[in-house]
């Protein structure tokens, strides 16, 4: 109830439109800034950018590969198991009763 009292109260209420306000007029002279930014990049430090992002799509397919092949179930697996099943099960009672 004090709690509620207090996030409630005309002072509080000021508090929250001036941090707001405050967010407000950061982010427009954040970007006013940036617009006035220009980008100037030598030939070299373009390439290396270019390698980088290379390498980095490189790598991002490499791990794409390895999620795709621990991510689906091994047919093989499978296989086995029911193979193993129907070893034992096509056995005569007499044979499968030997080995336990």
């Amino acid at each position: 109830m004090l709690n509620d009292a207090n996030d409630n109260s005309e002072l509080m209420r000021r508090l929250r439109a001036w941090k707001i306000a405050k967010k407000n007029s950061e982010e427009k002279a954040w970007e006013a800034k940036l617009a006035q930014c220009e980008v100037d990049l030598d030939e070299s430090e373009t390439k290396i950018m270019i390698l980088k992002l290379l390498q980095t799509e490189k790598m991002l397919k490499e791990v794409r590969r390895q999620v795709k092949k621990f991510s689906r179930p091994s047919k093989y697996a499978v296989a086995r198991q029911s193979s193993r099943v129907k070893s034992v099960r096509s056995r005569p009672p007499s044979e499968a009763g030997s080995q336990l």
